[in-house]
């Protein structure tokens, strides 16, 4: 009840604009009323009538009348509507110029009914497929890796011991409706010879809220709310301190993703610590929901496999009944995979994890080799040896960046698989 009356009092007080208005349309109306009454000749009640005959124009015919009252009425009628719609429309856009109501409001109707996705992963190659998808679905749910170490993230993770925020950062970004400020922003980097210096202002922000929220999933669902994101983020576990451990084929062990991720060794085996760590429960509920789950792209070893190793993710995605869906990387990547072969990324993903796949999506367009590019593209395979499921070429390259995915191709890739499944 206390809700109402503040609502009550809200819109009572003074200086909203829009009580102005409504009583201007109400008069409109009004006249309106008493300009048809006149032209059809309907009695208007005694009572009334004499208090409005000096204002009603009693001595010209009913027809003048008529029509000066209807002229009169939808004049201030459509006077106060346009200016009520203005009210609305500059309070629900927060002041913001270029921003259109209306057209905001059937896409996020439209998004609203959109499939619910949840996208596996972390780093750049996660946050591209979540700036496609936000277009047609607002139903989607980033689970991202937490086993960073390295730059400003490994500093708060080791300074104030919370959990490394840079790739939920991304993903924030990613699912922003005003992406480009957004990544302006929150990717901001503080210069100087200060302890600020190389934080970014979007993981200082989680760290904030990290403490306030009493969390990292928490802050995530908070920030969330504050910067109204076009889906959520949530953590792949909720264990605070995960950390990646690799063996190579030399045999030595390497600890910590940037480490891992910077070593050019071959890897034979990754592994995550703590063993015991568990999935969060908030990402094996959105995928016991979900009408697809996609897993990548991005680095093999310290951004997709580290969600996966995670305890109680393999029997999640093996419960869930929607198709999941491999994105395999346009390009290899040095020093932690040279793979150009579709099959050799899900040997490592099958063999480390035990998950397996219903859909390969990969890159058809392998563009010509470069001497100023250091990548190697991935070769596009129709059928890939020990693969049973289906595999969908299209072109994803972004032109601007052959090495990485365009977000609106991948996403349009995504629905068309969504379509084959009957989804």
């Amino acid at each position: 009840m206390s809700g109402r009356k503040g609502t009550l009092w809200v819109f009572l007080r003074p200086g909203l604009g829009i009580k102005r208005w409504l009583i201007a349309f109400v008069f409109g109306m009004g006249a309106l009323g008493l300009g048809t009454a006149f032209l059809v000749s309907v009695p208007v009640t005694p009572i009334v009538l004499p208090l409005l005959r000096s204002l009603t124009l009693s001595s010209y015919p009913g027809t003048v009348r008529g029509a000066i009252f209807l002229i009169l009425g939808f004049i201030v009628a459509f006077i106060a509507l346009y200016n009520l719609y203005r009210s609305v429309v500059i309070g629900a856009s927060g002041g913001r110029r270029g921003v259109s109501v209306i057209a905001n409001l059937y896409d996020h109707r439209f998004r609203g009914r959109g499939p619910k996705i949840v996208a596996i992963g972390g780093g750049t190659g996660l946050a591209t497929v979540l700036s496609g998808l936000k277009a047609v679905t607002d139903n989607l749910t980033a689970v991202v890796t937490m086993a960073d170490d390295g730059g400003s993230s490994g500093r708060l993770r080791r300074e104030l011991g919370i959990p490394p925020p840079g790739d939920a950062r991304n993903c924030i970004v990613a699912l922003s409706v005003y992406e480009p400020l957004m990544e302006d922003l929150f990717d901001y980097r503080f210069r100087g010879q200060g302890e600020l210096t190389g934080h970014s202002l979007g993981n200082l922000l989680l760290a904030a809220l990290h403490d306030t929220q009493g969390g990292f999933e928490p802050a995530l669902n908070a920030a969330a709310s504050i910067l109204g994101l076009s889906g959520r983020v949530v953590p792949v576990s909720t264990n605070e301190n995960l950390t990646l451990r690799a063996t190579t084929s030399a045999g030595e062990t390497l600890t910590g993703e940037s480490v891992i991720g910077t070593s050019g060794a071959i890897l034979e085996h990754l592994e995550i610590l703590p063993e015991d760590a568990y999935v969060a429960e908030s990402a094996v509920e959105a995928i016991a929901m979900a009408d697809l789950v996609v897993v990548g792209p991005g680095s093999l070893y310290t951004s997709i496999l580290p969600n996966l190793l995670v305890k109680g993710m393999k029997e999640s995605l093996r419960a869930c009944s929607a198709p999941v869906v491999f994105v395999c990387n346009v390009a290899s990547q040095p020093d932690e995979t040279d793979y150009i072969d579709p099959a050799d990324y899900l040997g490592a993903l099958y063999r480390h994890s035990g998950v397996s796949f219903t859909h390969v999506l990969m890159n058809s367009v392998v563009p010509s080799a470069r001497d100023d590019i250091a990548y190697e593209f991935v070769q596009p395979k129709p059928e890939i040896a020990g693969f049973a499921g289906q595999t969908v070429l299209n072109d994803l390259i972004d032109q601007s960046n052959t090495v990485k995915h365009d977000p609106r191709k991948l996403a349009d890739s995504i629905m068309q698989i969504l379509q084959m499944t009957g989804k």
